[in-house]
């Protein structure tokens, strides 16, 4: 069985290997078109963890007893104890994202079986962020300088991290509660705004309607109730503990006029109650 040490691109196409001098972690990078039938991959093992996944054509894992399709866009990990090569059809044409690392995955979801390999059938997101990765891997090893040695250990672990999180089942849409808190910070956050309804929708990426009746069944109050109801808790702790005037907690709050806080506060007698004492006028 022959063990595949060093690696090189088939002549005239693109790759590039590591410096034996470096000894980084990425022991070799592979990008653009193969022709698998007119320049076949010998069946070796590897000193290092393949990841391939193609940007199109479908070649073939070519193992000691069968041959494995890999669609565009799946992914696969061979252990380095994986006997194979790449093979395809008759004048197929393959465009290759490759990466040969030297180390294992930190992840040990992400090891095959020992002379095995995982094949990984990725979302459309995830598939688009690990072709990032390796354009941003290809560009990393072009301009390299003394950080690179760095910037290569995060990519790896972006690279992992994604198909990690690949496996996993997809995320459920938030919940209302989940919304809920996320409106009030963002109402907390943004107390001056007296028109928080296109702003909040924008935000969520909710209806006004769906975000008001959140708002109902939560805390039976509409979004424009709530966020004046803060509106003037803010108000009362400006006044009552930093000690500002109604004039100066009216312009912090985005009031136009003073007597306009003046006249809120008397529409919310609980508040006033809370306080302790009454709001004098502006």
């Amino acid at each position: 069985m022959k063990r595949q040490t060093d690696y090189y691109p088939p002549p005239g196409r693109p790759g590039w290997s590591c410096p034996k001098a470096e000894q980084l972690e990425l022991l070799y990078l592979a990008w653009g078109w193969r022709k698998y039938r007119e320049t076949p991959q010998q069946m070796v093992t590897r000193d290092g963890w393949l990841y391939f996944t193609p940007r199109r054509g479908t070649p073939f894992l070519h193992l000691s007893n069968r041959k494995v399709s890999i669609n565009a866009g799946e992914v696969v990990i061979l252990h380095p104890d994986c006997e194979c090569g790449f093979d395809d059809a008759p004048g197929a044409v393959v465009e290759v994202c490759t990466w040969v690392w030297r180390s294992a995955s930190r992840w040990s979801s992400l090891h095959p079986p020992a002379g095995g390999y995982f094949k990984f059938s990725p979302s459309d997101e995830t598939v688009q962020k690990i072709r990032a990765l390796h354009d941003q891997t290809r560009r990393e090893i072009q301009t390299s300088d003394e950080n690179t040695r760095i910037a290569l250990d995060l990519l790896r672990q972006q690279i992992d991290l994604t198909l990690v999180r690949s496996q996993s089942e997809r995320p459920q849409p938030a919940t209302d509660n989940q919304r809920l808190e996320l409106a009030c910070h963002w109402i907390e956050q943004h107390l001056g705004n007296h028109n928080p309804v296109a702003g909040l929708s924008d935000y969520l990426q909710l209806s006004a309607s769906t975000l008001n009746r959140i708002f109902q069944r939560c805390l039976q109050v509409n979004v424009r109730a709530y966020a004046k109801q803060a509106r003037l808790r803010r108000a009362l702790h400006l006044i009552e503990r930093e000690g500002m005037s109604v004039k100066e907690a009216a312009y912090t709050l985005g009031y136009r006029f003073p007597n306009d806080l003046s006249r809120a506060f008397r529409g919310q007698p609980l508040l006033k109650k809370k306080a302790g004492r009454p709001v004098p006028p502006a």
